[in-house]
């Protein structure tokens, strides 16, 4: 069994607003990405997803999950 974890979040008004902790969760994510697996869940549209991500500096993901609601 693999030690890795699973972490899926909303983007939409989860991890935006506050661009000190988004930079933190960025700093966290960095240092463990090799202990964690990322995916966002959106109810975007995949291309609406990857322009967000840029625009917020949110680190890239492993999977996305969109049109979640």
């Amino acid at each position: 069994m693999s030690d890795r974890q699973l972490l899926i979040t909303r983007i939409d008004d989860t991890l935006t607003g506050d661009s000190w902790a988004l930079r933190c969760f960025a700093d966290w994510y960095e240092t463990n990405s090799d202990r964690v697996t990322l995916a966002y869940c959106s109810w975007r549209l995949l291309d609406a997803v990857e322009e967000f991500l840029d625009r917020n500096s949110l680190p890239e993901p492993d999977a996305v999950i969109g049109r979640s609601g």
